[in-house]
């Protein structure tokens, strides 16, 4: 019982049906099919790019990393609060970082970094 490993009959079979199929349509629908052949492809690459990127980029690391703490903070803020005022040092420091969250959480590109990572 001999078995083969090249599938070169399906693979001509295929290529002739894909084609057919391609003949088939009228010239819109080629022009549709090209067109999303085309946006298939290069979503195709930017998803790899957009792995790559990933796995690479120091920032997206430290911000997977930091997004816990920012929850953190919005979760228990007032009662950070609460604490701070209460501290003379621990005041100015705080409300630093609270402002500078605040900002960063009302602003747009934010709310697009965090829904993308």
């Amino acid at each position: 019982m001999a078995t083969t490993t090249e599938p070169s009959g399906i693979v001509q079979l295929v290529k002739d049906s894909t084609k057919s199929f391609v003949a088939s349509l009228s010239s819109e629908e080629q022009v549709l099919f090209q067109t999303t052949t085309a946006a298939e492809s290069v979503l195709r690459e930017l998803e790899t790019a957009n792995s790559e990127h990933k796995d690479a980029s120091n920032f997206r690391k430290a911000s997977a990393a930091l997004l816990p703490f920012v929850a953190g903070i919005e979760q228990y803020g007032q009662a950070m609060d609460v604490f701070a005022n209460s501290n003379d040092l621990l005041c100015p420091i705080w409300g630093s970082v609270r402002i500078v969250l605040h900002v960063r959480l009302d602003s747009r590109a934010f709310q697009t970094w965090r829904i993308c990572y």
